[in-house]
Order: structure tokens, then sequence, then C-alpha cells
């Protein structure tokens, strides 16, 4: 339920920018963040099953979550620059009956929305521009470059919230930590370092922030919901770059 704007609103974009979305059949979980430390090799065989799956039809594969597009490109780049791993790797992937080469590569639908035949593609079509809407545009900690992995120096949602007549505000924070990964353990911590974050929009004068993560979608929602009337001047709506990109190509509800 979290995603399922995100989601929709997705594939509602790429369907007006004709770019095609094929499904990754039997795809399975990437593993995300926490597998590398209960074990390794799994760690990098998991998403490179995937990464088979989509060399199978001869296509890069797609994700629009900054935590598997960075499993995703860590298990690539141990496939390609480390032969031991690499060995191992394909054990694994034989046993399930795939191979996978290192020739299909992973991107996140920001890079390709953002390319500049897209972009201008974009221009074209808006029917509702964004004009006169603040935007903060909040990528989270998994879409930052560390280590090459996420999106280096990201502008991405910059560029397509621009595109469509938004205006973009400087926003210092837009790769820090939403605090998502301690609201099980430690929620009112978590809250504090969203708190932070929505204010920092709001002093900057945002009427919205904008985002490409659901748990910093749901962190950043939940923690606004958690503040008084009296700690904020006016609520900020948060909401998914690609709802927002719809809205301005005409599609009312995603």
């Amino acid at each position: 339920m979290v995603a399922r704007k995100y989601d929709n609103s997705l594939r509602t974009v790429s369907r007006l920018q004709e770019c095609e979305l094929v499904p990754l059949d039997q795809w399975n979980c990437c593993g995300a963040m926490s597998l590398p430390t209960a074990n390794y090799l799994l760690s990098l065989a998991l998403p490179a099953r995937n990464l088979a799956l989509a060399e199978e039809k001869g296509l890069p594969l797609l994700v629009a979550c900054g935590t598997c597009l960075k499993t995703l490109r860590r298990s690539r780049r141990a496939f390609l620059q480390r032969p031991a791993w690499r060995s191992r790797v394909q054990e694994v992937l034989g046993r399930a009956g795939r191979t996978y080469s290192g020739e299909a590569d992973v991107r996140h639908v920001l890079e390709v929305l953002a390319e500049p035949l897209m972009l201008a593609r974009l221009r074209r079509q808006v029917i509702n521009p964004l004009s006169g809407e603040r935007v903060a545009v909040y990528y989270g900690c998994q879409l930052g470059g560390a280590a090459n992995l996420g999106l280096s120096t990201p502008s991405h949602m910059e560029d397509l919230l621009a595109a469509v007549g938004a205006e973009i505000l400087p926003y210092d924070q837009k790769t820090r930590c939403c605090g998502n990964s301690l609201a099980g353990t430690r929620p009112e911590e978590a809250f504090s370092i969203a708190r932070a974050l929505l204010r920092e929009a709001l002093m900057r004068g945002a009427h919205s922030m904008a985002v490409a993560c659901p748990l910093c979608h749901h962190n950043l929602v939940q923690a606004q919901q958690s503040m008084g009337n009296g700690l904020i001047r006016h609520r900020l709506r948060v909401a998914y770059f690609s709802e927002r990109l719809a809205e301005a190509l005409g599609v009312e509800e995603t």
C-alpha cells in the first residue's frame, strides 16, 4: 500500500513518455542492505539472479528503489571485478539453472526519465504546469552517490520537476537519511530526524516535498502527522516525483 501510488504513477508517466516497461518474470527480492552481514555470497547471488533474468531478455534492469539499485550495482561490480566471487556466484546461479555474463546493467528510473530526449518530450506534453509550486527535492540516503552505487550528485528530480514548471528550492538535506531504519526500534528518534528534514524544507519556503522512495515517503508523512499545528507554519505535501509529473501531464489520479 505504501508504494502503490509510486508504482501507478511511474507506470503512467512511463507510458506517456513512450518508455515500454517489460515485466521481469520470476524475479526475487534483492536481499536489501542487511543480507551481506549474514551471508555475503547470497547477498551477491540473489541480485545477480535478477540481472541474469534481465540478460536473458537482452534488456537492462530498471528499478525504482534506491536500495535495490545499490544492491544490484554492488553485486554486478563484485561479479565484474572480483574473479573469485564471480566463480562462486556463477556456481550458485548454475544450481538455479541460470547464468550471468555481467552484460546486463541496472538503471534507476530517474536516470532514464531525465535523459535529454525524455526531458524534451516531457516539456512538450505538459498540460497542467506546476507554476508557482515551490518544491524541496528529497532523494534520501540510498539514492545518494556513495561508492558510485547510487545516483552520483543527483539532480534528476530537479530536472524533471523544473521541466513541468515547478520552482526548485535549494535544499541541502536532500541526500540525508530520513531515519526510517530506526522506525521499528527507536521510532521517536526516527521521527526527530524526519521532522528536521521537514522543518528545513519549510524554512526554505517549500509548498511540497518530492521523494523517490516509499520508506522516505512513509516516514516523512508519519513524522509530519506527529507534529502539532503549533510546531509548523503549514503542512507540506509529501508526494512522489512521479505523482507530480503525472499531474502536470493531465492525469488527475494515479
